[in-house]
């Protein structure tokens, strides 16, 4: 029998890999990493330099050159990684998918599955990038051989209200159906508002709540990027390597913070110093700190919405002002705004992301219901029954919801086809989560079609992760040639066209061989 699941909360503040016992919600296991890094070897064959080694000084690891020189390595803080992943943007020479496997791998040590938090800010591509990583975390134990492990993705948001609401009786938690609840998680680099619908289902004897997302199209997570003094007080310090060093290690996130930054570092002259503590840096820019973080406040103040429960959540423990928490700080001054009721803004645990990751498994595998997901509409253009013009129409409008760890998958026949002497097979797409641009796709045929051939679309959706298929199947084996024709949406072309432009091309360009008219049922 299985003795407990396996969630993941990757965030570059405080790492956590939490295996737990449930429904029981002993926890077994906690790996943690304060303040993620990852050193990226020179040599390229080495592995990248993960865990606790990764934050010790180089002394410690027995370097005597500086932490500048080739043979170092660079220090890639957990946060940057992930965030260079979601806008694509990856450094010159630097394999962020390796580093960041690495790290899962670390975390995870020999578990097969794992719940994967996901923040709710991430795109399609961002997630599927993000899914790309996760399964290149696979590991090799002495006794079981390779490890492939399977991880299951799930929103912070969705996360952190499976943990809030196991800890409330059930009789009060049947009184919350329907009720939203605005999650403000505090990342490292910035603030994510996501909003949840409270829904829940009866399993035996256990009520368990199915929050319903709201995505792109519905009321979509919202950001902010905080105007953290810590760069400031990084740029204060004079020795440009001891800076540098600094920055390298994502110190400068900490020097604002409770306590010390415990390195050793190395100034520009070649010598060594331990640092304790950087001397009154909390007292100097106390009064700095509070005032930027009134723009925090104003963010905050524009998304919570009066009647909403509230729940703020933080990966870490140590980010505060002197002796009193940020996150603490942040639910005393919600408190404060019009209409918000203080019992029902709630201030949650470090862990509880992963905790509810740990859920999110265990609901899935004993086959337990989990959450509900907005799948976002996709339309295609097609040409009227008429004859005379193109127009944009949805597919399955009537699919809006969808269990958030299951796949939608459903065929549309008797709707399209492609005519005789067609040479090629062309489509545009449009998708909700991309209002302003069509996508195109062009398939050469093997062969053309002597005559008119009506075609399905399969289409496949996962609203976990954004990922959108359509697979063309002719109702005639080998009609239109060989090939598979599939349409997968982040591999089609970006037309930077509006829907209005496409149909204003297709109509001049009349007549066109795909799809022949629009619907001749309501669907």
């Amino acid at each position: 029998m299985r003795d407990g699941f396996t969630g993941i909360d990757l965030n570059g503040g405080t790492d956590r890999c939490l295996r737990m016992a449930w429904p029981t919600g002993a926890h077994l296991r906690e790996t943690r990493i304060n303040q993620g890094i990852v050193i990226n070897p020179a040599d390229d064959a080495a592995p990248p330099i993960v865990g606790h080694l990764a934050t010790m000084s180089p002394i410690a690891r027995g370097w005597s050159w500086p932490l500048w020189a080739a043979k170092a390595g660079v220090r890639h803080n957990v946060a940057d990684l992930l965030n260079r992943l979601k806008e694509d943007k990856a450094r010159r020479g630097v394999d962020d998918a390796k580093m960041l496997a690495a790290h899962i791998r670390h975390l995870v040590g020999t578990a097969s599955q794992a719940g994967l938090v996901v923040p709710d800010d991430f795109g399609p591509g961002a997630q599927t990038r993000l899914l790309e990583v996760a399964r290149r975390a696979n590991g090799f134990d002495p006794q079981r051989g390779w490890i492939s492990r399977e991880l299951y993705p799930v929103w912070r948001s969705v996360a952190v209200a499976f943990s809030w609401a196991s800890r409330i009786e059930a009789d009060k938690l049947t009184q919350l159906r329907g009720k939203r609840v605005t999650v403000v998680s505090m990342l490292d680099d910035r603030l994510i508002v996501a909003t949840l619908e409270i829904d829940l289902e009866r399993v035996g004897d256990r009520v368990l709540i199915t929050p319903v997302r709201h995505t792109m199209g519905k009321s979509g997570p919202d950001t902010y990027t905080p105007k953290f003094v810590e760069t400031e007080l990084a740029e204060r310090i004079s020795d440009i390597r001891v800076r540098e060093q600094v920055k390298a290690i994502a110190g400068e996130r900490s020097l604002a913070r409770i306590g010390a930054l415990p390195s050793v570092f190395q100034r520009d002259d070649g010598t060594w110093f331990e640092n304790e503590r950087w001397p009154n840096v909390n007292e100097d820019l106390r009064n700095e700190l509070m005032e930027l973080a009134q723009g925090d406040i104003r963010f905050l103040k524009d998304q919570i919405t009066p009647g909403d429960i509230v729940l703020i959540e933080c990966p870490e423990t140590d980010r505060g002002l002197l002796t009193t928490s940020w996150s603490s700080w942040y639910a005393r001054k919600i408190t404060e705004f019009k209409g918000i009721v203080a019992d029902e803004v709630i201030e949650l645990l470090p862990e509880d992301a992963a905790i509810g990751a740990c859920e999110y498994v265990a609901r899935i595998l004993k086959g337990l219901p989990t959450y509900f997901d907005h799948i976002y509409g996709i339309e295609i253009a097609a040409l009227n029954e008429d004859g005379e013009s193109h127009a944009f129409i949805p597919l399955f409008p009537e699919v809006t919801r969808l269990p958030g760890n299951a796949e939608f998958k459903q065929r549309l026949e008797g709707h399209f086809a492609v005519q005789a002497g067609s040479r090629t097979l062309s489509f545009h797409l449009w998708r909700q989560d991309d209002p302003d641009h069509v996508r195109r796709s062009k398939t050469d045929l093997d062969s053309s079609p002597r005559d008119r051939v009506p075609i399905a679309l399969e289409v496949t959706q996962r609203p976990v992760n954004g990922y959108a298929k359509i697979e063309i199947l002719p109702k005639i084996d080998g009609a239109l040639g060989a090939q598979r024709i599939v349409l997968d949406w982040e591999k089609m072309d970006i037309d930077a066209k509006s829907r209005a432009q496409v149909i204003t091309e297709l109509d001049r360009t009349l007549p066109k061989s795909f799809p022949n008219h629009l619907p001749t049922t309501t669907h």
